[in-house]
């Protein structure tokens, strides 16, 4: 069997390049740290650097994360119209990845919000209305709430939503699927 000092050496945190690659754990420890960023969004441009969204092709899902979709600033006090490429993707699939916040009960949820991250709901900055899907179930389907990240398929739908003054909600999926 294997020496113990063997394990020693690899529990020291001291391990060896993978063979091809010449980066040690560190490089790929901050690789996967950038990775997690850039699919939570948070270095995705969102001014006048944004990168316009491809026009969706016919019975493409769109796979993204809610930051990716909704990569644009809105003030949801002035409101007025989203990008063109993003009201392109209104009626398309997609594929979405973010946590639950039920809007009315917590068990047998027909309606949630889905939104890129717990932690800034519920400490710092609550997110833009822009970064809030209304997620709708199909009639007789209900879905558990989960604290877990999930991923929510449907059909995007894109309407700026007002009231008193003040943008209520840009994006809803009618959900044909969710899954953890």
């Amino acid at each position: 069997g294997p020496r113990a000092g063997g394990v020693a050496a690899r529990m020291d945190g001291n391990l060896p390049p993978i063979p091809g690659t010449g980066t040690g754990a560190v490089d790929l420890q901050a690789q996967a740290i950038a990775l997690g960023a850039a699919q939570s969004g948070a270095d995705i441009p969102t001014g006048a650097d944004r990168i316009p969204h491809p026009a969706p092709k016919a019975g493409e899902v769109l796979e993204t994360s809610i930051k990716g979709l909704a990569n644009f600033e809105y003030d949801p006090v002035q409101g007025g119209d989203l990008p063109a490429d993003v009201m392109a993707l209104n009626g398309v699939k997609v594929k979405l990845k973010g946590f639950m916040i039920p809007l009315t009960q917590a068990e047998d949820i027909k309606e949630f919000a889905l939104v890129p991250s717990l932690v800034s709901c519920c400490f710092g900055q609550p997110p833009g209305v822009q970064h809030v899907f209304s997620c709708h179930m199909p009639a007789g389907r209900s879905v558990e709430y989960s604290l877990d990240e999930i991923t929510v398929e449907g059909v995007l739908r894109i309407k700026v939503k007002r009231e008193d003054g003040y943008t209520s909600s840009l994006f809803e999926v009618d959900v044909t699927g969710v899954t953890e």
